[in-house]
């Protein structure tokens, strides 16, 4: 039978925002969702019956100058918190992080530097790092720190730190204490300390033992699915279980298409070349040397019922995506777009064309130009497969001849009726690229995706992680629960929009929240100085079948 055992809930890097306004500087912290996140955890942490709750550090996102306004905000945001966590019922400790305002962290929660919990000794650390400067256990921490490894004392030891310990991670950022070598030592000589808690370095490290004791690095708790540990220790066993949040993730009203984590990239899906399109008269090679020098990431060259040879481009421009593809030129245009495609323009029924072509990135072009009635909701509700999606704008070079139909580049109507008949199309810009200056550059779609390959490029474009844009750029498009954030980045009119094209709120700034309700779909769209973009629309679970990885 153990002697001794104790169950311990480990969270780290919450970077959270609730009072203090906008978000992390990172587009990957979900600072302002994790308040909410937090807030579920701490009701499955009653059930698990844990018998402490660690955070190590970095709590609230703070990037603020230090003025009275803004240490109120910092101040509120830790009084938040502290609320939460004492309703809970837990027993909890809070180190501060570089990100924290220790002072006042401390006057809030206290600073407690040693307490008991089942016969174990817990010491924290408050050691701080200043910007990207090396972090140094010194002074009187450092002294402390050598006192009770050095005492006789007989409870084993689990110490709390934010920073690193073991092992060293200094890539890009100072992590792991500068004089790491020297604590180290002291903790071998001691064979006290059982366990090292620490956080700071976001993807968190494995449990790693090191002679007696054992060492582990949260992954931060404000980043993708909320992630946090389970520490079981039985006597002088150390089990830790890694888990995370997806499950409350994944119990959203909405489907979010930018659930996935990476980077984002642009590029162009809509290009002809003077070779293969007679309305074109700019050749691939000098097409193809603008969108580089534009630094898109993929281009799709699309000519006109015409597959073009891409073979000596691919070696000239090995940094680049390229996609065959070609424009169905039969009546109104349509764009298939593939790895490698088929001819299926041969097949001059569209219909028929998109039933051969079902694992293709399928997209309407300029749904209302020449013409208002180019294409209409009638004709696409028809098809038995549907489109990928629409072109929600066009920088076609006859768009003045266009406008004096009634016509122009921005087809948001349309596309919003054909979201409104239940079609869930997906929307992208793109250039229509022909002319050379005048139609290049003026819209094109920007990609969320963790790898920079054809194959996951392609497959973010055709699942909606992507979002359309003339000159707009999005930082990030976080969702949890139904909870949606959008951060521009910049000052703009921004909105959500539901069904029939209703403003369900708007306002002008740089980050936007709404908790989606019971509409069908929500999407976002903003504007400024002239520039639009579009998020794809979230579409409520009940509405449809449509699932992600």
């Amino acid at each position: 039978m153990p002697t001794k055992q104790c169950k311990i809930a480990h969270i780290t890097d919450l970077h959270l925002r609730e009072v203090i306004p906008g978000t992390s500087a990172s587009p990957q912290r979900q600072s302002r969702l994790t308040p909410l996140a937090l807030q579920d955890l701490l009701g499955d942490l009653q059930k698990q019956s844990v018998d402490l709750l660690v955070i190590t550090g970095d709590l609230v996102d703070v990037e603020l100058p230090h003025t009275p306004e803004n240490d109120e905000m910092v101040l509120a945001e830790y009084k938040l918190v502290k609320e939460r966590l004492d309703a809970s019922g837990l027993r909890y400790h809070v180190i501060p992080g570089n990100h924290d305002v220790p002072e006042l962290l401390f006057q809030v929660f206290g600073k407690e530097s040693s307490f008991e919990v089942n016969d174990y000794e817990f010491i924290s650390f408050y050691d701080h790092q200043i910007g990207g400067d090396p972090v140094y256990r010194q002074d009187a921490q450092l002294e402390y720190f050598k006192s009770v490894c050095r005492s006789p004392g007989p409870r084993q030891q689990i110490h709390l730190q934010h920073y690193l310990l073991y092992p060293n991670h200094n890539e890009g950022w100072p992590h792991t204490y500068a004089n790491a070598g020297v604590l180290l030592q002291e903790i071998a000589e001691s064979e006290r300390v059982l366990l090292c808690l620490s956080g700071h370095y976001h993807p968190g490290c494995q449990v790693e033992r090191l002679g007696e004791t054992q060492f582990f690095t949260g992954e931060a708790f404000t980043e993708r699915n909320f992630p946090y540990a389970i520490v079981n220790l039985v006597d002088e066993q150390v089990e830790v279980q890694q888990t995370s949040m997806k499950a409350w993730c994944d119990d959203s009203p909405i489907i979010s298409t930018y659930r996935g984590g990476g980077t984002w990239h642009h590029g162009n899906l809509h290009m002809h070349c003077s070779e293969n399109s007679p309305c074109s008269v700019i050749p691939l090679q000098s097409g193809v040397e603008m969108f580089a020098s534009a630094k898109h990431d993929f281009l799709a060259v699309t000519d006109h019922d015409v597959i073009a040879d891409l073979s000596d481009i691919k070696k000239k421009y090995p940094d680049m995506v390229f996609y065959e593809g070609f424009e169905h030129s039969v009546s109104n245009h349509m764009l298939f777009i593939n790895e490698t495609v088929e001819p299926l323009f041969e097949i001059a029924d569209k219909k028929q064309a998109l039933q051969n072509s079902t694992d293709y990135l399928s997209i309407v072009c300029h749904p209302q130009g020449p013409k208002l009635d180019y294409w209409t909701v009638d004709e696409l509700l028809s098809y038995p497969v549907k489109p990928t999606g629409v072109e929600v704008f066009n920088g076609h070079y006859g768009v003045g001849a266009w406008r004096k139909n009634g016509c122009g580049w921005d087809y948001t109507e349309f596309w919003s009726a054909c979201l409104d008949a239940g079609m869930q199309l997906f929307a992208y810009a793109n250039d229509d690229f022909h002319d050379g200056e005048i139609d290049f550059n003026n819209g094109w779609n920007v990609v969320l995706s963790e790898e920079t390959d054809a194959h996951a490029l392609l497959d973010a474009l055709k699942s909606g992680a992507c979002y359309a844009t003339t000159g707009l750029q999005i930082r990030s498009i976080q969702e949890y629960r139904g909870r949606i954030v959008v951060n521009v980045g910049q000052e703009v009119h921004g909105r959500f929009v539901g069904p029939e094209n209703k403003t369900l709120s708007s306002s002008t700034a740089e980050v936007f929240e709404f908790q989606a309700g019971a509409e069908a779909f929500v999407r976002f769209e903003a504007e400024a100085g002239g520039h639009k973009c579009w998020t794809q629309p979230m579409f409520a679970v009940a509405e449809q079948g449509l699932q992600l990885n």
